[in-house]
């Protein structure tokens, strides 16, 4: 009774505090520093409590004793934790009333610091980078409540919350609780159970069973009870089978969720939670990897903290999925796209062999036995063994590409990481090639690298752009231990330290990171640390490795290295002469048994001393260590190795023997003993280097020719799967033709054009028995039969008439050139044309058209039809440039936003009819039941914003084309306006709209880049430029009723673009050849087979009854079957060609006949004695032949002196011109005189002459100079100071006041008038005196006034001495501060000291060279 009010009274303080926190949450949900770690209710663990949940394991160390999962078997453990649970709640029942009083009091954990408690709160897996670079994963934690028996994760999630998310648990037949679904006991086929079957166990939500992303939680509504004695009889009844009780299956979705716990409560009952507090996380299931949140973080589970606790320490209370489990490859397997009801099967293609391999992407040469290695080709994986030959393959899931790939330490398993959207890693199983895990949600779009641990329990990737996320994943599990963003640009390599548990690295693009697993008491978390380049140059990190004392040792671009140590550069280390360690980047760096060796791009291997670098230490300011290699091996010769990386031998009876990936596609096999008895490197296989660019098939036999950016052309027989023979040239291929028999009936030719414009004929030959010195390369070598170069930069296609007489090729160089074929070997040019633009493809009109053109393409949008050239008719002695052919112009016009305006007016018209038919429909309802119809407002619409129409500025390139009829042509279009097929019309117009235009259905817009017909046309097959095959049908002889399709993923999605296709000669296999350096043959369906499988698919229809047997007649199903009229006019044309040849026959057979008989006469007179012998000269009919032969040509050479007699001339004067410009100026020429003893020297001032200019603009200033000069000493402030000082007006004065003195003024008048006269006179005669001597104080001042140059001494002393004690400050800064005028600089000052600047300049310079001339004489005197 105790224990139940006691666990009443819990109960009641729980919902108080719940509802507490909830407030708390709801008033600030992001403040961390008011929470507290608390039970799974938010209360304060008291004491007692404490000790419950210390008696039954804390959820950080363990499972909770008496929990029964639904995903995890019962035990006897789980039995004896319950009997100890129980114990633990009767000693705590006689302290009832005390542990319900304590149980108000705070635990200790409620006085951590407001940190602590943020630390410890249950969060969603995120990142968390500080500003010291440290990036930190913090995970959730579980948190445990014995006394109530219950499990609730804690912590805020940011994935939204489902409160309608529950689990029914239902009761079997012995009473234990069970989860509604396809949750059950594991029967004799659970290990092989599907993807598919896992998704119907675990994607349930709406008929009461376990929901996506949701765990079990504590509630108070809708519990379901079970008596602890019914569960703990089920529990000791299957104490043997609990190993397979609920065993976990892994779903092929990331949302999928299954049940985690639910526990068993002590003397009550087991309560299982529907409800989900606002503290409860939503995320994936355990054996589900959850998948990123915009891109970024990944939704966790409620317990991550604690699984990835207990996973690195190995705990076995993990929740594992059994490794007897494997996924159904066959249901993961990504397959062909192909139209519904097309009945088209999905071997319509199927992959025979692959002679690619791409050598040039980073990490992709994996050993997983002894003489077995595997790469990535396209969406294929490829197994090879070296010794049979034999291949096998594994598709991607995905069909987006495969990224990476990764084998485990114990070789049996390897992990492949795809590419695509949302890719995931597939774990397979070796040998069996089982699909073992499925890792989903690592990365967004691709993943670029991948390691597993030295101990193989865990496995390392990283994605690529955007996201570039590192995860760290328990594989077996399927689960996301942790996972942070690497770098903001790509991710080179992430691999583990072999000698430091929990320590990794990751390099890239101007970058290297240095990464810690911490484990700490919220977790484990990943801290990665930033290398800082400091003064040295910041390069990207191809190689390095972890020295067992945690430096990192990694290469430069430059070909040295760098030891790192703590994150900062220790050192640079560089060969003696500060050489560096390689001629190029450092690709890989290995640390095998104490040797440390470097793998150069330059072909180079070297091994260095190990202490020596582990010490090295900056010895001078240039902070570099020079060491010399222990030892050395350079693979191939040259710069035809470039060494991308090295595996080891897994054979333990070849300890020293590698493998090499070889950029310049190879793989070789290495001896690395340095020994004497070291064998040499061997090439194993040979492979396309780069971007294979071309593919032509035999019309006779099995043989097909490719050719490619490395420069190589090479045969291959399909049905031995080998290599026939090779050839090499000085510029990589880009175009190719294997001649039809029309132009060589044996099949021997084949034509190449190069990047350099070069066109090469090329023969295939058998060498002969007796040349053993070549036979021992093979038997069959490439033979050049003619070379000539029409272009002047790439040749981008060439294309053969129907009739096999013409050959035309086109290039960059916007040109397209004719050669007349005058047999197998000789190609006679006729001409060339320019054209718009570059030219990108050529086709000629089919055969059964009536005049033969030829169809241009161009990069500019233009398209130029070019009527067959006729030899003779031009004028080619002076130049190969024709005019006057028939030519026709179109430039295609962008139509695609318009059809895409179109599709969206339609799409939205649809949508409102459906809308008047729903609202119809319910209309009629209300009717029929008598409703009153509501009264609905007509909504008004909004009005469409004016549509504008897009035109690209720059025309879309068009990618191939091909005639429909006469005029008529289909494009397929790069860029903007790819997505469509667009046929078009010639007409007078520069520029016109397509008059057609078909969609390519599901090729999200990707261009064409290269369209094959079958030989029937009853298929056209598109290679994509992302690396798919498509093929559709052909319903009829009109393209634009284009049927169903029929998409396969080969080559890569990213860099993989389609770049020829090609037909074996009697079509019954296809030649694919990429970007991505990859060959593909495929068996194509034959045209009955597939005629057959559609039949079948299709739906069975009852043939037409017939009333007697009809007549057979053999219909024409050639649509370039010959009319009546034209076989008439064909058999006509072959008639007159037999006659025309018969005649040149007969001509040269009489030729033939004289030249013999003339040889027989010159035998004859060789015979005869020597005076009746003829000399040969007599032998001539007439030597005035000769002579006037000759007076032609002479007469033709003076033609062409008068014809470029103009053109002499021009050059002539330009080359004066020239001369006088660069040479006539020059004073001297730079000579250059050397000592006898010593390495001094010194060379003269190249200089030159000072112009006319020069010599006239300085004049020109020494005259105002001077005139300035005269002006200011013949016109200064003396002689024209009386006219503006008023000296000339003193003298006047002098004489005024003089009459003034002599000649007063007297009156006549008396008495008091006569008195006022006076007075005003006097009054006047003062006023002139004062006037006067004003006047003469003025002329006195004037006279004494000093000069304005005038200085005064004292002034001068004082200055001087403030100019040398002081400085002399103008203080220019005043407000009041004016510049004076002789100061101030104007534009003929600055001019004139330019001038004088320039003249001493050229002065110095002269006497400068004239002592060095003298120098050089005497010098040169002395010597003779």
């Amino acid at each position: 009774m105790a224990d139940e009010e006691n666990s009443e009274q819990i109960q009641d303080r729980n919902e108080e505090k719940q509802e507490d926190q909830l407030t708390t949450q709801d008033g600030n949900p992001n403040n961390k520093d008011d929470q507290q770690e608390t039970l799974p209710t938010g209360e304060p663990a008291t004491d007692d409590e404490a000790k419950q949940v210390e008696d039954t394991g804390t959820a950080e160390q363990q499972e909770v004793p008496g929990t029964a999962t639904v995903d995890e078997p019962i035990t006897a453990d789980a039995n004896e934790a319950d009997q100890s649970e129980v114990k633990a709640e009767n000693e705590t029942e006689t302290d009832a009333e005390r542990s319900t009083e304590e149980d108000l009091k705070p635990s200790e954990g409620e006085d951590k610091t407001s940190d602590n408690k943020a630390n410890e709160e249950d969060t969603e897996n995120r990142q968390v980078v500080d500003e010291d670079d440290k990036v930190t994963t913090e995970s959730s934690t579980t948190e445990v409540e014995g006394g109530t028996g219950t499990t609730e994760p804690t912590g805020e999630s940011t994935a939204d919350k489902d409160a309608d998310s529950t689990l029914e648990v239902k009761e079997d037949s012995e009473g234990v609780p069970q989860p509604s679904g396809d949750l059950q006991e594991p029967s004799e086929d659970d290990n092989t159970r599907t993807g598919t079957e896992h998704e119907n166990a675990a994607n349930t939500s709406d008929e009461g069973t376990i929901p996506a992303e949701n765990t079990l939680n504590q509630t108070q509504e809708n519990e379901v009870e079970i008596p602890l004695s019914e569960a703990e009889d089920k529990v000791t009844e299957d104490k043997d089978q609990s190993q397979g009780a609920a065993s976990i299956e892994p779903t092929s979705q990331p949302q999928d969720s299954q049940v985690t716990n639910a526990e068993v409560k002590t003397g009550e009952s087991l309560k299982v939670d529907d409800e989900k507090t606002p503290e409860a996380s939503e995320g994936p299931s355990p054996s589900a990897s959850p998948g990123p949140v915009d891109g970024q973080a990944a939704t966790t589970r409620g317990d991550e903290d604690e699984i990835i606790s207990q996973g690195v320490k190995g705990d076995s209370e993990e929740e594992t999925i059994p490794d007897s489990f494997f996924y159904n490859t066959a249901e993961h397997v990504s397959k062909a796209l192909i139209c519904e009801d097309s009945g088209l099967p999905d071997n319509l293609l199927s992959l025979r062999h692959s002679f690619g391999y791409d050598s040039v992407k980073r990490a992709n040469l994996h050993l997983l036995d002894d003489g077995i290695i595997m790469f990535v080709a396209g969406n294929l994986v490829e197994i090879v063994n070296l010794n049979t030959k034999e291949q096998t393959y594994l598709r991607s899931s995905s069909g987006g590409g495969v990224g990476a790939l990764a084998v485990h330490p114990s070789r049996k398993y390897f992990a492949v990481g795809e590419k695509g959207n949302s890719p995931n890693i597939n774990i397979y199983e070796w040998p069996s090639l089982k699909l073992f895990r499925i890792l989903r949600g690592g990365t967004q779009e691709a993943y670029a690298f991948m390691d597993f641990s030295p101990d193989g329990k865990l496995l390392s990737s990283v994605g690529g752009d955007p996201d570039y996320m590192l995860t760290l994943w328990h594989w077996r599990n399927e689960k996301i231990e942790l996972r942070s963003k690497a770098f903001s640009q790509d991710v080179f390599q992430v691999s583990f330290s072999t000698e430091l548990e929990g320590q990794l690295t990751s390099a890239g693009t101007g970058h290297i990171r240095f990464w810690k697993m911490a484990d700490t008491f919220t977790g484990l978390k990943l801290q990665g640390q930033l290398g800082k380049f400091g003064k040295t140059e910041i390069s990207d990190i191809e190689g390095y490795v972890e020295l067992p004392d945690g430096k990192v040792l990694s290469g430069l671009e430059w070909g040295n290295m760098l030891l790192w140590d703590g994150g900062l550069i220790k050192v640079e280390i560089c060969r003696k002469g500060h050489k560096p360690c390689h001629s190029g980047p450092i690709m890989q760096i290995i640390m095998d048994e104490g040797e440390l060796m470097t793998v150069g791009s330059d072909g180079a291997i070297r091994v260095w001393d190990f202490e020596s670098i582990d010490t090295a230490d900056g010895t001078d300011e240039t902070g570099l260590f020079e060491m010399e290699p222990m030892n050395e091996m350079k693979v191939g010769h040259g710069h035809d190795v470039s060494l991308r990386s090295i595996i080891k031998s897994v054979n333990e009876e070849e300890p020293t023997i590698w493998f090499a990936q070889d950029v310049n596609g190879g793989v070789w096999k290495l001896d690395l003993s340095f020994s004497h008895t070291s064998h040499a490197p061997e090439k194993l296989l040979s492979y396309h280097a780069g971007p294979i660019t071309a593919c032509s098939a035999s019309p006779v036999t099995n043989l097909v020719a490719t050719t490619g950016r490395d420069k190589t052309v090479r045969v291959y027989d399909y049905m031995t799967n080998q290599t026939v023979c090779e050839g090499r040239y000085n510029c990589g291929g880009t175009c190719m033709i294997w001649c039809p028999r029309t132009v060589d009936p044996k099949g021997a030719t084949i034509i190449t054009g190069f990047e350099d414009g070069v066109v090469r004929i090329l023969n295939v030959s058998k060498i002969e028995d007796t040349d053993k010195q070549r036979r021992a390369k093979g038997d069959t070598e490439l033979l050049l039969a003619q070379v000539f170069k029409p272009h002047s930069k790439d040749v981008t296609s060439m294309a053969l008439d129907n009739r096999g007489e013409t050959l035309a090729t086109g290039g960059s160089d916007s040109t397209v050139f004719f050669f007349q074929i005058k047999d197998r070997d000789t190609y006679e040019p006729i001409g060339f044309v320019e054209t718009p633009s570059p030219v990108t493809h050529l086709t000629w009109t089919p055969g059964h058209y009536k005049n033969t053109h030829l169809l241009v393409s161009c990069a500019g949008g233009h398209v130029m039809d070019i009527a067959l050239p006729e030899e003779g008719k031009f004028d080619t002695s002076k130049t190969y440039h024709i005019t006057g052919l028939d030519t026709k112009k179109y430039q295609f016009k962008s139509i695609k936003s318009h059809l895409r305006h179109e599709e969206d007016l339609e799409r939205k018209k649809k949508e409102e009819q459906e809308m008047k038919k729903k609202k119809e429909e319910e209309r009629r309802r209300r009717r029929e039941r008598g409703e009153d119809e509501p009264d609905e407002e007509e909504e008004e619409k909004e009005p469409e914003p004016e549509w504008h129409p897009y035109v690209p500025d720059e025309p879309s390139p068009i990618l191939a084309a091909f005639y429909s009829d006469t005029d008529k042509f289909w494009l397929s279009m790069d860029e903007f306006d790819a997505g469509y097929l667009y046929e078009c019309q010639l007409s007078n117009k520069e520029q016109s709209e397509p008059v057609r235009s078909i969609p390519v259905l599901h090729s999200n817009d990707v261009p064409i880049s290269s369209v094959l017909f079958t030989e029937n046309h009853k298929q056209v097959i598109m290679g994509m430029k992302n690396g798919a095959i498509r093929i559709q049908t052909l319903e009829s002889n009109d393209f634009g009723e284009i049927g169903p399709y029929w998409v396969l993923n080969m080559h890569d999605n990213n860099y993989g673009h389609v770049t020829s296709m090609a037909l074996s000669y009697d079509g019954t296999f296809l030649f694919t050849v990429g970007a991505d350096g990859n060959f593909f043959t495929y068996n194509y369906m034959n045209q009955d087979v597939l005629d057959r499988k559609v039949a079948e698919a299709k739906a069975k229809i009852p043939s037409a009854r017939k009333g007697e047997e009809e007549r057979k007649v053999d219909d024409i199903d050639d649509p370039s079957a010959y009319s009546i009229e034209d076989a008439k006019q064909k058999a006509e044309y072959d008639k007159m060609m037999k006659l025309a040849e018969e005649k040149k026959q007969n001509v040269r057979r009489t030729i033939a006949r004289m030249r013999r008989d003339f040889k027989k006469l010159l035998n004859r007179n060789d015979e005869l004695p020597n005076h009746l012998m003829l000399a040969r000269p007599e032998f001539e009919m007439d030597p005035r032949i000769k002579m006037e032969l000759e007076q032609q040509k002479q007469e033709k050479i003076d033609l062409v002196k008068k014809e470029l007699a103009w053109q002499s001339e021009k050059h002539g004067i330009a080359f004066e011109k020239l001369k006088q410009k660069f040479k006539a100026v020059v004073q001297c020429e730079r000579i250059v005189v050397k000592s006898f003893q010593t390495d001094h020297e010194v060379s003269s001032y190249r200089s030159s002459k000072l112009s006319d200019d020069f010599f006239t603009l300085k004049n020109e200033m020494d005259c105002k100079r001077s005139l300035s000069l005269t002006s200011k000493d013949d016109l200064s402030r003396e002689q024209t100071r009386h006219l503006t000082t008023g000296e000339q007006g003193s003298s006047e004065g002098e004489v005024t006041q003089q009459e003034i003195t002599e000649n007063k003024i007297y009156t006549s008048l008396k008495g008091n008038q006569g008195e006022r006269i006076r007075k005003a006179l006097n009054k006047v005669e003062e006023k002139k005196k004062a006037r006067a001597e004003r006047r003469s104080q003025w002329n006195y001042l004037y006279k004494n006034k000093p000069d304005e140059d005038y200085e005064d001494p004292d002034d001068v002393a004082a200055i001087k001495e403030a100019k040398e004690n002081m400085g002399d400050y103008k203080l220019k800064a005043a407000d009041d501060y004016v510049v004076p005028d002789h100061l101030r600089m104007n534009v003929e000052k600055a001019r004139s000291r330019l001038l004088t600047i320039k003249d001493l300049l050229n002065k110095h310079k002269f006497n400068f060279n004239q002592h060095l001339l003298a120098l050089r004489n005497k010098k040169n005197a002395n010597h003779r």
